[in-house]
C-alpha cells in the first residue's frame, strides 16, 4: 500500500451517504459530515459566552448530529436549528437509531461522543 499524495488526499473531499431503516417502518438518508461540520457541532454544545459544557445544549448533542446529517435524494439537508424542539419529541428509538447511524458513518466511537460531551457537568447556561 503506497501512501497517498496531497493531491489524492485532498481529491477525498467528496461525502458518503446511507440509508437507515427507522424502527416502525420508513427510511432517512443520511450523509457524512466534513470535518468543519463536525467541528461546529462539537461546538454547539458550547455556552457562546463562557466557551464551557452546556447542560442544555449536550442534552440535544444528538438531535443536532441527526439535523446535521439528514439529507434528501440530492444530499441537501432537510433539517434545521429551528426543528430541533420538533426533533426532540420523535420517539428516542428513531433518533437514536438515526444518531448511531451518524455516528458510524463520521468514524465518532462512543468514547469519542463522550469526550465531546466533556464529560462534565457543564452549566446550566443555554
Amino acid at each position: 500500500m503506497s501512501l497517498l499524495t496531497k493531491e489524492e488526499l485532498f481529491a477525498k473531499k467528496g461525502r458518503t451517504f446511507r440509508v437507515v431503516e427507522l424502527p416502525g417502518g420508513g427510511t432517512v438518508r443520511i450523509r457524512s459530515l466534513k470535518s468543519a461540520e463536525i467541528s461546529g457541532w462539537q461546538a454547539s454544545m458550547l455556552d457562546p459566552k463562557t466557551g464551557e459544557p452546556c447542560i442544555k445544549r449536550q442534552k440535544q448533542s444528538r438531535e443536532r448530529l441527526v439535523a446535521l446529517s439528514l439529507v434528501d435524494d440530492n444530499g441537501t439537508p432537510i433539517i434545521g436549528k429551528e426543528d430541533l424542539p420538533e426533533l426532540d419529541q420523535l420517539p428516542n428509538s428513531i433518533i437514536g437509531k438515526i444518531a448511531v447511524a451518524a455516528q458510524e458513518l463520521n468514524g465518532i466511537d462512543n468514547d469519542e461522543y463522550e469526550d465531546i460531551l466533556g464529560n462534565s457537568e457543564g452549566t446550566p447556561a443555554e
